[in-house]
């Protein structure tokens, strides 16, 4: 599922946008491709408690990082965004323990180089492709 989200009515449109995600079942890709930048409080307060356990690929921009706390399932984390990365690093370390990869992370190094994954993984980060060593706490070479 693909998603522009506009400051336009999102009194009306992101309670709609969360029951649609809750009744896709078989929804494994959410894909924001759009949010303004000063949306994360409405995002934060619109998807707070909900979860959705069916989600595996997140691809959002860093300011919806309150979208993919409500993934704990997630595999892949694609940041779309061409700011900093670490609000996702830090909503991966609190809330999705099974993500294996991520891609697009820019960021301070000491941020982007020290990531939490429960196992093995390989990032994208900067566009240099690199390899998790590690299995608790992870470091990127």
């Amino acid at each position: 599922m693909s998603i522009i989200l506009s400051r336009y009515s999102t009194s009306t449109v992101l309670p709609a946008c969360v029951r649609s995600i809750e009744a896709l079942p078989n929804l494994h890709t959410l894909q924001i491709v759009r949010t303004h930048h000063k949306m994360s409080t409405v995002l934060k307060n619109a998807f707070e408690g909900h979860v959705f356990p069916q989600v595996r690929t997140v691809s959002l921009p860093s300011h919806a990082h309150h979208i993919l706390r409500c993934c704990p399932e997630v595999r892949k984390v694609i940041c779309i965004s061409r700011m900093d990365s670490s609000t996702l690093v830090t909503a991966i370390a609190r809330s999705c323990k099974k993500v294996e990869e991520v891609q697009g992370f820019r960021g301070p190094e000491n941020v982007m180089k020290r990531t939490v994954f429960p196992r093995s993984s390989s990032a994208l980060i900067d566009n240099e492709f690199r390899t998790c060593k590690g299995s608790a706490e992870s470091t990127f070479d």
